[in-house]
């Protein structure tokens, strides 16, 4: 908002300095917090919804109590490795590549497709937070 509107703040932030109305750049500034505000809310919303929507694909993918772990992790780190993954789970490294094989088949999550040190990302998550 206030990168948006940018040459409003500073007309009002000058108008403090010449004139001595706050008034003006106080309600401004305000406004900009509340509307930001009320946009981060939004996305908090979508980010729970998704990790709930995600989550529940993830478990119809693989059957495993530690499924709930691995998408955690996809959460807190959306670009990974196995091998990170592993270690931040505490599953074998085995594992985890066979649930990532399975969530990368049906487009879970997507990877660089290379052969040795593969990186995967969520897009879902990462598509939200852009």
């Amino acid at each position: 908002m206030l990168e948006r509107d940018k040459h409003k703040y500073y007309r009002y932030l000058n108008d403090t300095r010449y004139k001595g109305d706050w008034t003006q750049w106080i309600q401004f500034f305000l406004q900009c917090v509340h509307l930001q505000a009320k946009q981060n809310v939004r996305l908090i919303q979508k980010v729970n919804d998704l990790y709930e929507e995600d989550l529940e694909k993830a478990s119809a993918l693989v059957n495993s109590h530690n499924i709930r772990t691995v998408v955690n992790v996809m959460f807190q780190h959306p670009i990974f490795t196995a091998n990170m993954m592993a270690e931040l789970t505490g599953l074998p490294e085995a594992t985890v590549r066979r649930y990532l094989n399975r969530f990368e088949e049906q487009q879970l999550i997507f990877s660089d497709g290379r052969m040795r040190s593969k990186t995967y990302y969520y897009y879902n998550l990462l598509d939200q937070l852009r």
